[in-house]
C-alpha cells in the first residue's frame, strides 16, 4: 500500500512541478532532466517518511533501533523528522549540485538514499508483522 501510494505521489509531483522560468535561468538542463529531479526530489523525502513510519511502528513494540546513528534519536518524532529531512535535504542539495555541474551521474545520491529508505521500511514493516 505504501510502495504504491509512493509511486503514484512520486509520479505527480514530476508532472506538477515543473518550471520551465527555472530551465531557462539554468540554461543547461532540459525539462525532462528537471522533471526528474523533482521526482526524485519527491522520491527522497517520501521514502524517508516511509522509514519514519515504520521505525515508529517498531519501536511501539519494543524493538531496539540498530542504527547506531540515530539510536535515542528513534524515540522522538522531533528528532526523527530533523534526521529524515536534514539527510534528504544534503542529498538532494548534492543532487543538485552536481546537475548543475553538469555530471552525469548527478541522480546516484537521490536513487541511493530511496534505495536505502525503502529497503529500510520493507525490513521494518517485515519485522513488525
Amino acid at each position: 500500500m505504501f510502495l504504491r501510494l509512493a509511486l503514484a505521489f512520486i509520479v505527480v509531483l514530476g508532472s506538477v512541478t515543473h518550471c520551465p522560468q527555472a530551465d531557462e535561468r539554468e540554461g543547461r538542463t532540459s525539462r525532462a532532466e528537471a522533471r526528474l529531479f523533482w521526482s526524485l526530489t519527491g522520491g527522497v523525502y517520501l521514502s524517508g517518511m516511509g522509514d519514519w513510519l515504520t521505525t515508529a511502528r517498531f519501536r511501539e513494540r519494543g524493538v531496539e533501533e540498530a542504527n547506531p546513528v540515530i539510536g535515542s534519536s528513534a524515540d522522538s518524532p522531533a528528532a526523527m523528522a530533523a534526521i529524515k529531512l536534514g539527510g534528504g535535504t544534503l542529498v538532494n542539495y548534492a543532487s543538485q549540485q552536481m546537475r548543475k555541474d553538469g555530471n552525469r551521474f548527478w541522480a546516484v545520491p537521490q536513487i541511493v538514499w530511496i534505495a536505502l529508505n525503502v529497503a529500510v521500511s520493507l525490513h521494518n514493516a517485515n519485522a513488525t508483522e
